[in-house]
């Protein structure tokens, strides 16, 4: 009777823990779905979308017991962003085919508006292919749009790489300017957020996957109408948990909330790249805030802004700090960490040995993660501002050689598997409270 009343006992916490575990995932589901929803229209200027957001995790972190941040007197750290450009139309047919936005094709926000029918020219990028000739032939006649077609630039890559770099970039070039360019390269099928007002002409990328490369139109119809907005705020969401042994010493957690908007009525969802970071940051928060044990370290959770259009909010928090950056003694930036079927990658790692090797005992004890890649330095993410100004700062992501949706439309909740969503959260968790 005893054993089975130990037993029972034993089930009653072992199930108990499960559903606490349990709960935790259902609250980040939660909040992906939320993110990721139309309502928020891909987290930019769109539809304000990007303000939705920011007053969406605000109201988290009021939930969930997350502090204003004394020194800023307010969740919100903002910031003016001089110009952006919105893609409100961008139908596209090629002869008689009508193109399916965000399937067959996606433009670039480029600055002109540009409606009709146009002529085609069609450019092989090959092995013999040269930029100057081009640009010539471009100059002589700039009219008509361009198709570009990069299906076998790869041996030009072999053969000249310096002439297939600058190949590659010569629908960003203005040293020529046609009426537009339509470009059909398997490794640039993905949107920006970036603004290219020095760019007064459409481009069009096609998607490899379902164009057919033995086709050569002759005609495009493209009706393209951007909009420009001037004097954008936008702003970083900042929250706080005092630590017990160090509480002047701080531990920074950030994740951008931001994306890539919208391009007329079709969003883009960004799941992994990065409601995944923001929800394992105010996942992390609520389970700072509500658990008895605090970290020695004070917790600065910065949720930022502007990071697709050049990690303007860490550049900005970094360049106006509510605290002395000498202070801070580890920023952990969380961006696409949606997958983990293969591991995780830690820029910065080989550039703060001590961090890294920390996180390594961690998950050899505990094998949260199947693998972990000791990563170079790279200035790829929200790390990169508080690295510059001598903040020891890694970059987790999590590794999946099968989901390779980046920022495409494709990346949405309903498919990003979350299969390493709980090992990354725990190792990031015992990383702060071990800290």
């Amino acid at each position: 009777m005893n054993n089975i009343f130990k037993y029972l006992i034993l089930f009653t916490l072992s199930f108990t823990l499960y559903l606490l575990n349990a709960q935790d995932v259902e609250y980040a589901r939660q909040v992906f779905k939320k993110l990721t929803s139309t309502e928020f229209a891909g987290r930019s200027l769109a539809d304000s979308g990007i303000y939705k957001a920011a007053d969406f995790i605000e109201n988290e972190f009021k939930n969930n017991g997350i502090s204003v941040f004394s020194q800023l007197n307010s969740y919100k750290q903002c910031f003016s962003l001089p110009q952006s450009l919105i893609i409100e139309n961008a139908k596209v047919k090629l002869d008689n085919k009508e193109l399916i936005l965000g399937h067959d094709y996606l433009p670039l926000p480029t600055s002109k508006t540009l409606k009709g029918e146009f002529n085609i020219k069609y450019i092989a990028i090959n092995k013999n292919s040269k930029n100057k000739k081009i640009l010539k032939a471009i100059s002589k006649d700039p009219t008509d749009f361009y198709f570009l077609d990069f299906t076998d630039a790869y041996l030009l890559k072999a053969k000249d790489i310096e002439e297939y770099n600058t190949l590659k970039s010569l629908y960003y070039s203005t040293k020529s300017i046609p009426l537009g360019y339509i470009v059909l390269d398997s490794s640039s099928f993905f949107y920006t957020a970036k603004s290219f007002f020095n760019i007064n002409y459409p481009v069009i990328m096609l998607n490899t996957n379902t164009y057919d490369n033995s086709l050569k139109p002759q005609k495009v119809y493209i009706d393209y109408k951007v909009k420009t907005v001037s004097n954008a705020e936008l702003c970083n969401i900042v929250g706080y948990i005092p630590g017990i042994k160090y509480p002047d010493s701080f531990i920074v957690i950030g994740a951008h909330y931001d994306h890539l908007g919208k391009i007329a009525d079709k969003h883009f969802p960004g799941a992994n790249d990065n409601a995944s970071g923001t929800v394992m940051l105010l996942d992390l928060a609520k389970k700072l805030a509500t658990e008895d044990e605090k970290p020695n370290y004070s917790i600065i959770f910065i949720s930022f802004a502007g990071e697709e259009i050049g990690l303007l909010g860490s550049k900005y928090f970094t360049t106006n700090p509510p605290v002395d950056l000498k202070n801070i003694k580890l920023m952990i930036n969380l961006d696409m960490v949606g997958t983990g079927k293969d591991g995780i990658s830690v820029v910065n790692a080989k550039k703060n040995p001590s961090i890294y090797n920390k996180l390594k005992l961690i998950n050899e004890e505990k094998n949260y993660v199947v693998d972990m890649i000791e990563g170079g330095a790279s200035c790829s993410s929200d790390h990169c501002p508080f690295d510059q100004r001598g903040v020891p700062a890694i970059f987790i992501f999590s590794r999946d050689k099968d989901y390779r949706y980046y920022h495409v439309m494709e990346d949405d909740y309903e498919i990003l598997p979350l299969d390493g969503y709980e090992g990354i959260f725990k190792l990031i968790y015992d990383l702060i409270m071990n800290y």
